[in-house]
């Protein structure tokens, strides 16, 4: 799309508009728990025109500048990310390639990366069918302890029809699946103590 939209912060009480990146942002940016820090992806320029960048980038904003750092930068496409509850560190999705099934990432604010999950195929896909892609709507429980999440097929019209809904459990590393549902971040909310999750069930 030629339409592309740029990242700003405004202070709360109207003041102070400024730029936070000269890249136009993909998908939705995502506010630190903790610090007033915001982490995004973005898109970049190419001889198709703009094309999703595989890059995440983090902005330490203060009253008196804009910091920014980038924590990864990779061939592929983000298709989610999501600030640990700490404030320390950022979860990020990776889809599916012909090498790799897909993925989670942690990756601390120096940029150091750790694998947290990658999910295993029950049997092996058929590369010209449906399958799983990627790891979307990613959704910490306070205590760290749960990640909900939305499983995104190879199908944009089918994801956003329906798609599976699950929680890791990072402690036992075990995927529980629930309900399908809808593939919208807000749609997943953990109660203040981690013990529930609600979300919407159902299709279209």
């Amino acid at each position: 799309s030629d339409l592309q939209a740029f990242l700003w912060v405004v202070g709360a009480d109207g003041n102070s508009n400024r730029p936070v990146d000269v890249q136009p942002i993909f998908d939705v940016p995502v506010w630190s728990p903790t610090e007033n820090k915001l982490a995004y992806t973005v898109w970049q320029s190419s001889t198709d025109g703009y094309v999703p960048a595989g890059t995440v980038k983090y902005a330490d904003i203060t009253e008196e500048e804009i910091q920014v750092d980038t924590l990864i930068k990779e061939d592929s496409i983000i298709p989610s990310l999501a600030w640990h509850p700490d404030g320390e560190s950022l979860t990020v999705s990776f889809p599916r390639t012909k090498e790799r099934p897909p993925m989670l990432e942690q990756v601390d604010l120096t940029g150091k990366r750790k694998m947290l999950y990658t999910l295993e195929d029950e049997e092996p896909i058929d590369p010209e069918g449906l399958y799983t892609w990627a790891f979307i709507s990613l959704k910490w429980s306070p205590d760290g302890k749960y990640l909900a999440h939305n499983l995104r097929m190879n199908s944009g019209s089918l994801t956003a029809d329906v798609v599976a809904t699950g929680v890791l459990d990072v402690v036992n590393m075990q995927l529980l699946s629930l309900n399908d549902g809808l593939k919208y971040p807000q749609c997943l909310t953990f109660s203040p103590y981690s013990e529930k999750l609600a979300y919407i069930a159902g299709a279209g």
